[in-house]
């Protein structure tokens, strides 16, 4: 097959979803398939490390990763605008839906259009035009479920907005040859809209085992920032809206006595100088932000806690599954996650008997657990070791990669240019 991988990040940009979406494409090029990837040319974030000078000024390239073809298109995120975060983001994805779709268009010769759900709905739409001038289909793969997260954050009201995005993420889901989604949750939301059941693939993130293994807790980057002496809760994702933030910062606040525990966070989401200025405005000494970690560093930071902290507002359970859960328990770290007692992620944890689940919300009962594990060092290691053997077993990469072959080729078999060849397979490994 020829695939077109179409998604707004991607390298140098480090994100959760880049790496589970560079497995699937390296196993895919493995296989014999030719990808092409369709993204935008890198520009400066605040406060992230990643290379983006060799761009400058660029409006168009093309480049490889890893042997594969990248089109990357321009996307407007001019500096002055950094005190505007939510103009800027909006002016970067318009221009970015725009950009690419003007280049998609003229892209041929794709058996298969699989595509992020970023920015949401938008990009299904787009995929579904570049499809059909490749007489082809797409697969959508959700990685939240618009405008559904929305309208629990409360950015948009059940009026006549959201209405309308709802007739347009139905829409995009009819034409849609096959959507991909996180979870069992996610699948039932999208029944509840009348989407065909042999069309939503349950295909659940996991982690690369091989770079991300348990290493030692006392190592040079625990070292570096004076982790290694306390007992580290890590919160290795973005800080932004759904994740309960502020609910961690009333539990640490809470845990200020106690000079052994520490509250570590990345400098990393659309809301980290905000959640930055009240730590230091509420004197929070046991929270601490450090700076943004290269990729390389990653399993190392990873190892650097005694804990892993996962969490998700009440009633994001059903809309998102967190990267970082199958990252912790890729590094063996037990995990306290403050989610919906009922949700995918306490499913999980329970099954694999890796962590404590703390309803979203409860600031006192966090902190709570948080101090009785800080007390009890071979319960975390147990949960730990039980975290990686469970990920090992329940969501091996390769398995869940080979889920995405299969979703690719029975989409692309079933696109306008293959109906009349019931026989044809355009797969190497059916050859």
């Amino acid at each position: 097959m020829r695939i077109l991988f179409y998604t707004m990040n991607w390298y140098p940009f480090e994100g959760a979803i880049q790496p589970i979406y560079a497995a699937v494409l390296r196993s895919l090029r493995q296989a014999g398939h030719e990808i092409v990837i369709l993204t935008s040319i890198p520009y400066r974030m605040a406060g992230r490390s990643e290379p983006w000078e060799a761009y400058r000024g660029k409006r168009f390239c093309r480049e490889t990763w890893e042997g594969m073809e990248v089109i990357r298109v321009w996307t407007c995120s001019p500096e002055w605008m950094n005190r505007f975060k939510i103009g800027r983001r909006i002016l970067n994805m318009i221009s970015f839906i725009l950009n690419s779709l003007f280049v998609g268009l003229f892209q041929r010769g794709f058996d298969v259009v699989m595509t992020v759900s970023h920015p949401p709905v938008v990009i299904g739409t787009n995929s579904w035009m570049i499809a059909c001038v490749n007489r082809c289909r797409f697969v959508y793969c959700l990685e939240d479920i618009y405008p559904d997260i929305l309208l629990h954050a409360r950015l948009i009201r059940g009026g006549f907005v959201y209405w309308v995005m709802r007739l347009w993420e139905r829409w995009v889901y009819r034409r849609a040859g096959r959507i991909c989604v996180l979870s069992e949750a996610m699948k039932a939301n999208l029944l509840a809209k009348k989407v065909p059941a042999d069309r939503i693939a349950v295909i659940p993130h996991f982690a690369d085992t091989d770079r991300i293994i348990p290493l030692p807790r006392d190592n040079d980057l625990a070292r570096q920032f004076g982790l290694d002496k306390v007992f580290v809760l890590l919160y290795p994702g973005s800080l932004s809206f759904r994740y309960g933030i502020e609910e961690v910062l009333a539990a640490a606040e809470q845990l200020r006595d106690p000079a052994g525990i520490r509250w570590v966070f990345i400098d990393r989401g659309q809301q980290r100088h905000e959640y930055r200025r009240e730590i230091e405005d509420r004197h929070i000494a046991s929270a601490q932000i450090l700076p943004f970690q290269p990729k390389e560093l990653f399993p190392m930071l990873l190892a650097s806690c005694d804990l892993g902290l996962v969490t998700l507002e009440r009633g994001y359970g059903a809309y998102s599954v967190p990267s970082k859960l199958f990252n912790l328990m890729a590094a063996g770290r037990g995990i306290v996650a403050m989610v919906e007692s009922d949700g995918e992620v306490a499913r999980i944890i329970r099954q694999a008997e890796c962590g404590v689940v703390v309803e979203s919300g409860d600031a006192p009962e966090l902190a709570a657990t948080v101090r009785r594990l800080a007390s009890d060092p071979e319960r975390c290691r147990t949960m730990g070791r039980n975290a990686r053997r469970f990920l090992e077993a329940e969501f091996p990469a390769d398995v869940l990669c080979r889920r995405y072959h299969d979703v690719l080729r029975a989409c692309a078999k079933s696109s306008p240019r293959n109906r009349n060849t019931p026989n044809h397979d355009s797969s190497p490994e059916n050859a």
